[in-house]
């Protein structure tokens, strides 16, 4: 629900590539913090 809603705010403006970049690396760290969450409680 969340990608649709970002991509419906984003859709009248052209997204920037700050933005982009900015998106990319907030779902980078997203991913990087649940990777070690799972780690720590699977080991």
């Amino acid at each position: 629900m969340s990608r649709t809603r970002t991509r419906a705010a984003t859709a009248p403006k052209q997204a920037s590539p700050q933005e982009m970049v900015a998106n990319l690396a907030v779902l980078a760290s997203v991913f990087a913090w649940a990777g070690v969450v799972v780690t720590l409680f699977v080991h």
